[in-house]
């Protein structure tokens, strides 16, 4: 009877350890999975604009500098959208189109930058979200205009077509 009793009680031990353990495991499982949707939502993912089509990659040669994004070329009134989830860090209107940017920190070493818009729509430590219209782009007398776009990670940037997943 007592190797009976020692037997259920170790049973019991174990089987309690074993819930805690299971609890732990999905407390553990559950809060990766929070962390991956976030990271998810702050990576960017789409193209900055629903038309246009790239006139300059990454890396080549534009007069006398090194293009550093993508210029996408748009022929009428453009929405340009927040790639991804984040904060505006930066709005900036300068004394021509090509001067006002708008640059957005998502977090995890990213930012993405959009330069040369008609029309800034945010405001700095404004919360966007991944489609947010942060600006348009917009033709003078019929004649396309391009948005440059950026990518940067970790201070440096890359290029933006390894982000764009539409």
């Amino acid at each position: 009877m007592k190797h009976f009793l020692f037997l259920i009680s170790t049973l019991l031990m174990f089987s309690f350890a074993c819930q805690k353990s299971q609890d732990e495991n999905i407390d553990q499982l559950t809060e990766l999975q929070k962390q991956h949707s976030d990271r998810l939502m702050h990576l960017p993912s789409i193209s900055p604009t629903e038309s246009g089509k790239i006139i300059n990659r990454f890396g080549q040669v534009t007069g006398s500098s090194i293009n550093e994004g993508i210029d996408i070329e748009v022929e009428e009134i453009t929405n340009v959208f927040a790639t991804a989830a984040g904060k505006v860090i930066e709005a900036k209107h300068g004394a021509t189109t090509n001067e006002n940017l708008v640059t957005i920190d998502h977090g995890y070493g990213l930012q993405t930058r959009y330069v040369n818009l008609s029309e800034i729509l945010v405001a700095v430590n404004q919360s966007v979200k991944r489609w947010s219209v942060i600006g348009t782009i917009r033709t003078t007398a019929n004649q396309p205009v391009w948005l440059h776009y950026e990518v940067i990670k970790d201070g440096n940037q890359v290029n933006p077509e390894n982000y764009i997943f539409n």
